[in-house]
């Protein structure tokens, strides 16, 4: 499907969906974060999502790259928190990785797992990540969303090919791509049960595979092994190391150990 079949799907199933947004489309470009962030030294509008088929230069927590061939969802939201529905801005990447677990699971009946903090795992493989960023000093939040939906495989690193899956569609004319966004602007735009901190931290607890696991934890210039005991009502990953000492982390990079 060409760039303008796949905004003319995208708009018709936004106004069948009654969502108010406005719509910007690429077929290539760095980061659909970076579009966002210069729209707010314009003219921000609250709800405007900029959507790519490909980034050149997508990108994840800590600066790290983000592999968006062609395939997948990459898309950014343009959010102002005293117009958002959900109340809580500093829970924005939970609620955002509940919202899309959602609608993955709304549409293709595919029950994905979260990794704390922001990454959306299938069969204990990443599958898609978010990026959070806040603009300092203002009411504007960028949410990105990259989701690798029918990638082929053999275009990630070999680095990447046993840590990294998509969810294995075959959508060559974007069909499933254009519901699955319009369905996650949905939950991250309209009103819903997940406007509630209460049952988003529910949800987010309940789809969190690392509970009650023994991880490894790169903290700062620390690294050490816990015992994951919960997230908080901050989000903040609550761990137990073996002395007994209890932390509650706002960052880290978090890993399994087998």
């Amino acid at each position: 499907m060409d760039k303008s079949k796949f905004e003319q799907q995208l708009k018709s199933e936004l106004g069948a969906e009654r969502t108010a947004t406005t719509l910007h489309f690429f077929e290539e470009t760095t980061s659909t974060n970076d579009l966002a962030k210069q729209q707010i030294r314009v003219k921000p509008v609250h709800g405007s999502a900029f959507i790519a088929r490909r980034q050149s230069a997508g990108r994840g927590t800590y600066g790290r790259s983000f592999i968006s061939e062609t395939g997948g969802i990459y898309f950014s939201l343009l959010i102002n928190v005293n117009d958002w529905h959900f109340k809580e801005p500093d829970l924005a990447t939970i609620f955002t990785a509940v919202a899309v677990r959602e609608a993955v699971a709304d549409v293709l009946d595919v029950q994905l797992s979260l990794k704390w903090v922001n990454d959306l795992f299938l069969d204990g493989r990443k599958v898609g990540g978010i990026l959070t960023e806040k603009q300092v000093d203002s009411d504007w939040l960028v949410i990105g969303i990259g989701l690798n939906v029918s990638n082929e495989l053999a275009t990630f690193p070999e680095a990447l090919k046993d840590i990294v899956t998509t969810l294995k569609i075959a959508d060559p004319h974007d069909q499933i791509k254009a519901t699955l966004i319009i369905r996650i602007i949905r939950y991250l735009l309209k009103t819903s049960q997940l406007s509630s901190k209460e049952e988003v931290m529910q949800r987010y607890r309940e789809y969190l595979f690392l509970l009650n696991q023994q991880v490894e934890i790169s903290y700062g210039n620390e690294l050490f092994q816990a015992h994951v005991l919960d997230v908080d009502d901050e989000g903040k990953l609550v761990v137990q190391k073996a002395g007994g000492e209890v932390l509650h982390l706002q960052a880290g990079s978090v890993k399994l150990v087998f």
